[in-house]
């Protein structure tokens, strides 16, 4: 009895040690049960609603909530309830004035024994920084709406005067650099007005059904036609229906061509080809060109993110790709890119043709499985798991063979895995968040302890695979991070040696 009286003890000492501590944060700290009912609040929370502690806790929050961003909050929670995945969102809460103010709410699950026990979380006000994003934005759309009508009105003068001394050559010359700058400003213009309505979340997307034969070769046109630096070759154009925008994918394709142009200034050559695999239509613009460093990859299709610096000779807002991104994940698509420094680079973008409908797999549950994105297999004489990704992954795809592979390490009771990822195609980036902390530690506690990761064969897959083991590694909450060994192998070959050196 004695004992057990001095555990109670201890455990209120360190409760009260977290309360007092939470109580000097600024940003309001809750805790939730497993089922996502708050049961604490800190001190800066009750301060903020103006509500007592009873008030506040239970499901009292949700009413707290703008009514517009409640269904949202809701939905994401209850993800990451049903799934152990981190919770993060913006969104409005009503302070005691009756204003809302934004927040950035986040919460991490507690596990141990693979259960969640608990969930810590944290609101943090980011008013200041939305009301600036806001301010940049509303900028952003007034200048460039203020430039359109000019610049449209200029370009028409223009014309009508290259029309004019047409017989006077000079002065035909003069006009028509000037048309071209115009031109050039209004790409610009697009790009900024583009730019505020995907922030405004108003990129509307006008699909009709077209022959994308025809996209690539009408873009090809309009590119080649726009230089005489460069000769543009169609190496494969399948002919495919497809549903989508046809004026924003025309987007896409002139600006990965026009960047292909303007980063190869020593090369003559631009290659395009457009196919069809798994499901999908594939897209690749190839240059023979400057090239990009492996840490820029990843940054590229970011807002206003250029790889050159000031000083440099390549013109632009770094706009163009971040549209094209946008444009190209609106269409449930993915992109990625394959570069060489002073070698060149290949842009990739992936369309969707139908919806990927899982077939059943074949299995026995213990020995083998095998579906259309992965196969699993053992090797018994050496206890070692394998899993062979396939194609293109999604997050439904990496959740269902990551829960297969646990199962099958429980099964088989072993320790080693090896994770082939070399013929992984496009760009699984997104879909590597669902290796989260906790799945590193349900893959420990299904009895993994070395983990041999085979790369995928082009850069931007290999960075994925680095997020991934980075997100999995983004929590020291579990012993499980230090008690898993993983290493990254090139080949298959060399993955296997190392983990038969374990016993």
């Amino acid at each position: 009895m004695p004992d057990e009286f001095q555990l109670m003890i201890k455990d209120k000492m360190n409760e009260s040690n977290y309360h007092l501590l939470t109580d000097l944060m600024p940003q309001q700290v809750w805790t939730a049960n497993p089922d996502g009912r708050i049961n604490y609040v800190n001190k800066n929370t009750i301060e903020y609603f103006g509500r007592s502690f009873d008030e506040i806790i239970g499901n009292g929050w949700q009413e707290f909530i703008h009514p517009d961003d409640l269904f949202n909050c809701i939905e994401v929670w209850t993800r990451s309830l049903s799934t152990g995945e981190p919770y993060e969102i913006e969104f409005r809460l009503q302070a005691k004035d009756g204003v809302y103010y934004w927040h950035l709410g986040r919460a991490t699950p507690a596990i141990k024994h693979s259960e969640i026990i608990q969930w810590f979380g944290t609101n943090t006000l980011i008013e200041s920084h939305k009301q600036n994003e806001a301010k940049k934005d509303e900028f952003i759309s007034m200048a460039s709406h203020e430039l359109k009508t000019p610049l449209t009105s200029l370009k028409g003068y223009l014309q009508i005067l290259s029309m004019r001394v047409k017989s006077d050559a000079q002065n035909l010359n003069f006009v028509e650099k000037a048309l071209m700058q115009i031109t050039r400003l209004e790409g610009l213009t697009n790009n900024l007005l583009d730019v505020s309505k995907i922030s405004a979340d108003k990129l509307i997307l006008n699909k009709t059904e077209f022959e994308f034969k025809d996209l690539i070769t009408r873009c090809v046109d309009i590119v080649g036609h726009s230089q005489n630096t460069h000769t543009i070759n169609i190496k494969a154009n399948e002919t495919i229906a497809f549903d989508g925008d046809l004026f924003r994918l025309e987007q896409v394709v002139i600006n990965f061509l026009t960047n292909a142009i303007k980063y190869s200034p020593n090369a003559k050559e631009i290659i395009v080809s457009s196919t069809v695999q798994s499901d999908g239509i594939v897209v690749c613009v190839e240059d023979f060109g400057i090239g990009i460093e492996p840490e820029h990859l990843e940054k590229l299709f970011d807002r206003f993110y250029r790889i050159d610096n000031a000083n440099s000779k390549f013109e632009g807002l770094g706009l163009g790709l971040y549209i094209a991104s946008t444009i190209i994940k609106s269409h449930n698509g993915e992109f990625w890119i394959d570069s060489e420094v002073n070698k060149g680079s290949k842009f990739y973008f992936r369309l969707p043709l139908a919806e990927n409908k899982s077939l059943e797999p074949e299995t026995d549950s213990k020995t083998f499985y095998k579906d259309k994105r992965f196969e699993i297999d053992i090797h018994p004489a050496n206890e070692i798991l394998e899993i062979s990704w396939i194609g293109y992954q999604d997050e439904e795809s990496i959740t269902t063979g990551t829960q297969q592979v646990m199962s099958f390490l429980r099964s088989n009771k072993f320790s080693k895995l090896l994770n082939d990822n070399s013929r992984i195609l496009g760009n699984w980036s997104e879909a590597s968040s669902v290796l989260t902390p906790e799945v590193h530690q349900e893959l420990f506690a299904s009895g993994l302890r070395y983990l041999a990761w085979v790369l995928p064969a082009h850069k931007f897959g290999q960075l994925a695979a680095f997020k991934a083991l980075n997100n999995m590694d983004s929590s020291d909450s579990s012993a499980a991070n230090n008690l898993i060994t993983i290493e990254f192998f090139e080949g298959r070959e060399e993955a296997e040696n190392w983990l038969n050196s374990f016993n």
